[in-house]
């Protein structure tokens, strides 16, 4: 196993590591909230993963490793209602 030494190099294996649309805003908005506390956990998930220790994650299990260490990281969160082929947001509903 490789060293991991820089924070890029952290970020880019974590970022092969986990899937799904949300990782990205999910490792920037950790690093922001914790620095270095998020940065150990991104470590430790990357070397698990070199010694075969884990599989591949979905971004809500990082996620939710998150969330069991006390790193709370919120998500922006948005609700978009289809009705008859029209997309619109929840406030535009409830303002008619």
């Amino acid at each position: 196993m490789s060293q991991v030494e820089t924070k890029e190099e952290i970020i880019n294996k974590l970022r092969k590591i986990v899937k799904g649309s949300r990782t990205d805003e999910i490792i920037r908005k950790a690093l922001d909230l914790y620095g270095d506390d998020a940065l150990k956990v991104f470590r430790e998930i990357v070397r698990l993963y070199e010694r075969g220790s884990i599989r591949e994650l979905m971004d809500y299990e990082l996620y939710q490793i998150l969330e069991r260490l006390g790193l709370h990281v919120p998500l922006e969160t948005r609700i978009r209602i289809v009705k008859h082929g029209t997309e619109s947001s929840i406030s535009d509903i409830l303002s008619k």
